[in-house]
């Protein structure tokens, strides 16, 4: 099994710079671009500057990292009530998870379930019900 993400941050950034960027980048997933590819309004640029962006890029480029959520999570009926409201308002999914100090996949996880309440996860679903009966089946 491969390095935890902390523990690969924390060889690549140091300790205290690995924490800023997991705070800051909390519960999103993040493509790590070649440091070619690293333009100047490069999310990662805004939120951590450019030093620690260059040196992301060398150590994980072309890899997507799923940043931790925040180890203070927002209580859960809160944070369900949260990403619900924010949705409905159009915010995307790595926002979402920013926001409500969760992970992406737990985002994803809560507007599954309340589906029904959400115009726009039942029209993504209906799209992907009909782009998947059009694949041929194995």
């Amino acid at each position: 099994m491969s390095e935890s993400i902390h523990l690969r941050l924390n060889k690549t950034l140091g300790a205290e710079t690995s924490a800023r960027a997991r705070a800051a980048l909390a519960g999103q997933r993040i493509y790590i671009p070649t440091k070619k590819r690293l333009v100047k309004d490069h999310k990662l640029r805004r939120y951590l500057g450019s030093r620690v962006a260059e040196k992301l890029c060398e150590s994980f480029s072309g890899e997507a990292i799923d940043f931790p959520a925040r180890p203070e999570p927002t209580p859960a009926k809160n944070t369900t009530q949260q990403c619900i409201e924010m949705r409905k308002q159009g915010r995307e999914l790595n926002e979402l998870a920013m926001l409500c100090g969760i992970s992406r996949r737990r985002v994803l996880q809560i507007l599954a379930s309340h589906k029904k309440n959400l115009p726009i996860m039942q029209q993504t679903i209906n799209n992907n019900i009909s782009i998947n009966k059009l694949q041929p089946q194995k």
